[in-house]
């Protein structure tokens, strides 16, 4: 019904009421479900993935991601080295919780796990869960949606800027596209996401 319901705004009343009016630049896209769809970005951003081309990451960042994404976001996930010595750091998780986070961001399934040890930071898979170290820090960007359109009925296009996390100024850095996939259930995928960064004489305040 969700899925059905945006579907009915995307191709119907979004268009006619929508499409280049106000401040944002609108084709077939609800503006009612922008906070939805910034927030699936900058799960993205947040973390510095600002570059994901269509057929998708190489296999350590995707490993990368799945980690990052759940230090940040569901540190209930994680577990404790259990050895005296953690010789591969203090952090512990289960690869099929890698798994599961790449299905529920990228609409992949992902089981070829492996160490890599060139990783940052290095990550040993023993067969079942991957021993890391606490990562450090990464810049993340915020995210502003200034447009999109529909490419279809199940992908969107979306446009807009990013602007350092930590920055109270919201100085632009870069413009990106992204295009989402919208999966039967009413989840969203990404396919790919895509940053031009900006010459610093043309950065200017973000104003959402």
């Amino acid at each position: 019904m969700k899925r059905a319901t945006l579907l009915f705004f995307l191709f119907t009343v979004a268009p006619s009421l929508l499409s280049g009016q106000g401040r944002f630049l609108w084709k077939g896209i609800n503006p009612a479900e922008l906070p939805r769809l910034s927030a699936f970005l900058n799960r993205f951003t947040s973390l510095g993935f600002c570059h994901i081309p269509e057929g998708g990451l190489g296999e350590e960042e995707m490993v990368r991601f799945g980690l990052l994404y759940n230090y940040r976001f569901h540190r209930e996930r994680f577990g404790r080295c259990k050895s005296r010595r953690c010789p591969h750091g203090e952090l512990a998780m289960d690869s099929s919780q890698v798994t599961r986070t790449l299905e529920e961001n990228f609409g992949i399934h992902f089981h070829r796990h492996r160490s890599l040890p060139d990783s940052h930071p290095p990550l040993f898979y023993d067969g079942k869960r991957y021993h890391f170290p606490r990562p450090p820090k990464e810049q993340g960007y915020g995210i502003v949606v200034t447009g999109g359109e529909a490419l279809s009925p199940e992908r969107l296009l979306l446009r807009g800027t990013l602007y350092g996390e930590d920055d109270p100024s919201r100085a632009i850095l870069a413009d990106f596209s992204g295009v989402l996939r919208l999966r039967a259930d009413g989840s969203l995928s990404l396919e790919s996401l895509s940053t031009v960064r900006r010459p610093e004489r043309f950065r200017s305040r973000n104003t959402p």
